[in-house]
């Protein structure tokens, strides 16, 4: 007889995490695999407990398992991520978007449109990009501000995203494309609570800073995407064909990409697509094209 053994771990007030494993029932008896359980209707629920970076402290009790789940979000944001750590069974890249709402959880369908809702129109420093958890591409609104530092050592803040990473970009900016941001304070936030990591959005924090830097507005229909080298080159992301679908679907007109991906997005209509090779090729579309709509 098989015995499904869920374990929850709480941290705080807003994570949880799950775990689920499926073993034959002798196993448990023979070997006192769980010795502080309870069993109700041949299920055993235990406990475990997290670090506060979300490790468990026990070691054993997630090499037992066959899968982990983590069920995370921000406590002051109404949508929660149930993201897979392991996963023996299949890919752990796959998450699932859900929102708390008077009548529980609910799936959030389309997270795009979602985590747009509320963008501001007509405003510096802010732009959306395209980020891939798994095969579900999840566009996000990235906002920038710089402005110039009181203090001999600039502030930087980066909330949703690497910290070290906005730091890169930031230099490349000042080497490559000659912007001076030494003296500025730059704050960057992946609006709505999202945790974005990829490589992919550096074009769309480059591109939000050098907006705020210079005051430009980037218009609501332009989404962007790439990644960005230390030579301030537009590298190849995965998944481009996907990227720019999700934007045509959700009504973008204007797409900005890597040159090296028109191979495979050059067949998508009803879209404009601009191929960008370097980091300058990018911020001369916006400042020529984009500034002149106004």
């Amino acid at each position: 007889m098989t015995i499904y053994c869920a374990f929850i771990i709480i941290v705080g007030e807003y994570f949880v995490n799950l775990t689920i494993v499926a073993f034959p029932r002798f196993l448990g008896e023979r070997f006192g695999l769980f010795r502080s359980v309870e069993i109700i209707n041949s299920q055993l629920i235990g406990t475990g407990a997290c670090l506060p970076d979300f490790v468990l402290t026990n070691a054993m009790l997630e090499h037992m398992v066959d899968t982990v789940l983590y069920f995370e979000g921000d406590r002051h944001a109404s949508y929660r991520i149930l993201r897979a750590v392991k996963n023996r069974f299949g890919s752990t890249n796959e998450i699932g978007v859900f929102e708390m709402r008077n009548t529980g959880l609910e799936e959030v369908k389309n997270p795009s449109e979602f985590m747009l809702n509320g963008k501001p129109s007509d405003t510096s420093g802010s732009i959306v990009a395209c980020s891939m958890e798994g095969t579900r591409p999840i566009l996000v609104e990235i906002q920038a501000l710089v402005c110039q530092s009181n203090f001999g050592i600039p502030r930087r803040t980066a909330v949703g995203t690497d910290f070290n990473r906005v730091n890169l970009l930031m230099a490349v900016l000042e080497k490559k494309v000659g912007i001076r941001l030494a003296s500025c304070d730059a704050y960057v936030n992946i609006a709505g609570g999202m945790k974005m990591t990829e490589p992919a959005i550096d074009l769309g924090i480059a591109l939000a800073v050098v907006s705020s830097c210079k005051d430009i507005i980037i218009p609501d229909s332009v989404m962007a995407f790439g990644e960005i080298g230390l030579s301030g080159e537009v590298r190849a992301v995965s998944m481009a064909g996907q990227r720019v679908a999700e934007a045509k679907k959700l009504g973008f007109e204007t797409v900005i990409l890597p040159e090296v991906c028109r191979s495979v997005t050059e067949k998508i209509k009803g879209i404009r697509l601009v191929y960008v090779s370097w980091i300058q090729d990018a911020i001369r579309f916006i400042m020529q094209n984009i500034s002149c709509e106004r």
